[in-house]
C-alpha cells in the first residue's frame, strides 16, 4: 500500500516542460514568440482552431515553399478557400523543439520584406501543435505555459483550489468547442484568442431576434471602435457572463447552413467543418486563467487574477463580467 501511493503521488506530479511570455496586444489579439527555421518572430495563439497556418506573405521569408495539397471548397477560413501547406522543419517555442509538421497557408494580402523582424506575427498556432501536451494560458502572469500529459484527471489547477471545469469537443478539423447558451439558447461555441471581440454570426443572431435594426446593437461605430455589435448575456457550466460584448459578422460560407434543432437542448451549429455560431474572444477570454487538459478533453479554469497557491479566491463562477 506505501508503494502504491507513493507512486499515485509520482503519477500526479504537474510537469511544466516549457513556458514563454504571452502577450495580448492593442488589437487584442494573442502572441508568443517562436523560432522558425532558425529565425525568431512572433505567432498567435488560436486556441479553438484544429489547426496552425503561416500568412500566406511570410512564406518566403521563413523559407518555406507552399504547396498545393488541400482541395479546394474542402476548407474555408472567413469564406477564403485554403488549399496550400507548407512544411515547417526546424521550430521551437521556448526551450522545446518541435518535429518537422505542416501548417496551412493562410491567405493574407499584407507582404513581408525577406528580413522578418523578432516582432513580426508571421501566423497562428493551433490545437494541432498542443494535442500531445496540456496547454495553460495564464493572462494574469501573462504567460504561456506546456505541460506533459502525464499526471492525475483533475490534479491540474495548481493556482488555486476553487475552480470550474468544461467538457471539450473536437470536430474532424480538431477544432475545440463547447455549448454555451446565448441569451437563454445554447449554441456550439468556439474559442478564438486572435478575435478582440466575441464574434456572433449572422444567421445565428437573426435566429435570436438580433440584427443591425435590433434595441442594443451599435449599426454605427462604437465607443470601442466595433460597427454592428452588442452585448449578450453568456452562460455555461460554472461561468455566467452578463453584457458580453460581441460583433455580428457574416463570415461563414454561403453554403452554410445553420441547424437549430426543436427543443430546449436543442444546440444551434452549422453544417461546415471550422463554422461555428459563436466564437468567444479575448475581451471574454483574457478575464480567465485557463488549462486545456487536452489528454483529458477538458477546460479547467478560474478568474485570471488568482495567485498560484491561493485556495481561498473565489472561481470563475462567481460571473466575471466582460467590456
Amino acid at each position: 500500500m506505501l508503494c502504491a501511493s507513493a507512486v499515485l503521488a509520482e503519477n500526479c506530479h504537474l510537469e511544466q516542460i516549457a513556458a514563454v511570455d504571452l502577450v495580448v496586444t492593442k488589437s487584442g489579439s494573442v502572441q508568443i514568440p517562436v523560432e522558425i527555421n532558425g529565425i525568431r518572430v512572433q505567432m498567435g495563439i488560436e486556441a479553438g482552431s484544429g489547426l496552425s497556418a503561416i500568412w500566406s506573405g511570410a512564406t518566403a521569408a521563413l523559407n518555406l515553399q507552399p504547396q498545393e495539397r488541400i482541395r479546394p471548397g474542402v476548407l474555408h477560413a472567413g469564406g477564403i478557400p485554403l488549399t496550400q501547406t507548407v512544411h515547417i522543419n526546424s521550430f521551437k517555442l521556448g526551450n522545446l523543439h518541435w518535429q518537422p509538421f505542416d501548417a496551412l497557408v493562410y491567405p493574407r494580402n499584407h507582404q513581408f520584406s525577406q528580413s522578418l523582424g523578432e516582432d513580426e506575427v508571421v501566423g497562428y498556432l493551433g490545437q494541432d501543435m498542443f494535442s500531445g501536451v496540456d496547454l495553460e494560458l495564464d493572462f494574469g502572469a501573462h504567460q504561456l505555459r506546456l505541460y506533459s500529459q502525464k499526471h492525475c484527471p483533475g490534479k491540474v489547477t495548481y493556482w488555486s483550489s476553487d475552480y470550474d471545469v468544461l467538457a471539450l469537443q473536437r470536430n474532424a478539423l480538431g477544432n475545440l468547442y463547447m455549448s454555451m447558451a446565448v441569451n437563454g439558447r445554447l449554441v456550439a461555441t468556439s474559442l478564438s484568442t486572435l478575435n478582440s471581440i466575441s464574434i456572433l454570426e449572422e444567421g445565428a443572431a437573426k435566429n435570436m431576434g438580433l440584427d443591425g435594426a435590433s434595441a442594443g446593437i451599435d449599426a454605427g461605430v462604437g465607443g470601442d471602435g466595433c460597427s454592428f455589435c452588442g452585448s449578450i448575456n453568456l452562460k455555461a457550466q460554472g461561468l455566467e457572463i452578463q453584457n458580453a460584448r460581441v460583433k455580428i459578422v457574416n463570415t461563414v460560407a454561403k453554403d452554410c447552413r445553420l441547424s437549430v434543432p426543436r427543443g430546449a437542448d436543442g444546440i444551434a451549429s452549422y453544417n461546415c467543418l471550422g463554422a461555428f455560431p459563436l466564437r468567444l474572444g479575448v475581451n471574454v477570454l483574457s478575464k480567465l486563467h485557463l488549462y486545456f487538459a487536452n489528454g483529458e478533453k477538458k477546460l479547467y479554469f478560474t478568474v485570471a487574477d488568482v495567485n498560484a497557491g491561493n485556495t481561498t479566491t473565489g472561481s470563475a463562477g462567481i460571473a466575471p463580467t466582460a467590456p
